[in-house]
């Protein structure tokens, strides 16, 4: 793995831990109705008319699936072009 592997591989990771640490939020009201309140802090869920939001995993798990294959993508795109000439 080289350096700019690496590098991808760390961003990525620092990517997907901001947005374990700062998700999108939702409010369901009892209509059925499904209102988005934005992305907020964890430990801290936006509020509207009182009433806490919850964490939208759906979208959550979507956005984490898009930056893993991002970074496995650049991950390989960045591997070294070198070619073993060793006969066995």
């Amino acid at each position: 793995m080289n350096k700019r592997q690496r590098s991808v591989l760390f961003v990525a990771a620092t990517v997907m831990i901001l947005m374990l640490i700062f998700p999108p939020f939702q409010i369901k009201f009892p209509t059925g109705f499904i209102m988005n309140l934005g992305y907020g802090f964890l430990f801290d869920p936006p509020q509207y008319s009182g009433n806490s939001g919850t964490v939208n995993a759906g979208l959550l798990l979507a956005e984490m699936l898009v930056s893993f294959l991002v970074g496995v993508m650049l991950t390989f795109a960045l591997k070294d072009k070198k070619e073993d000439k060793t006969k066995v």
